[in-house]
């Protein structure tokens, strides 16, 4: 019985190490390698805003995270988000053929920040 328990604090330590050691935070991270952005103040003070994120995925991470904040101004309408199937395309002058819509789901936070998170295939950035 002791040598189970000793087997069984040995295993659980290693999966523990193994689960938080730095290389397995990596192996499900990404990095924001550049972002294009293009507004436009519409006549009515709207502003609509063209972004151009390029990620790197590494590992098994298939999914980005963005914070919008919802204090300081009466809300955000629309937020779409695309995979772009043509790499040099020119922000502002996407042809609609050339995106892939992706599906966004939202979490709301504790800290009264709206987070929009990237559900998308493994095809959203080519590795």
């Amino acid at each position: 019985m002791k040598k189970n328990l000793i087997y069984g604090l040995f295993t659980f330590m290693l999966f523990f190490i193994a689960a938080f050691h730095p290389q397995a935070a990596l192996s499900r991270s990404y990095s924001v390698d550049e972002i294009n952005i293009r507004a436009w103040i519409q006549p009515n003070g709207d502003v609509l805003v063209n972004e151009i994120f390029n990620y790197t995925l590494n590992g098994s991470c298939r999914s980005a995270f963005r914070v919008i904040h919802v204090h300081g101004h009466e809300g955000v309408d629309q937020f779409e988000a695309y995979e772009l199937l043509k790499s040099n395309a020119e922000l502002g002058f996407v042809n609609p053929a050339e995106l892939q819509r992706l599906t966004l789901s939202q979490i709301h936070c504790r800290s009264g920040k709206r987070t929009h998170h990237g559900e998308c295939c493994s095809s959203l950035v080519p590795l």
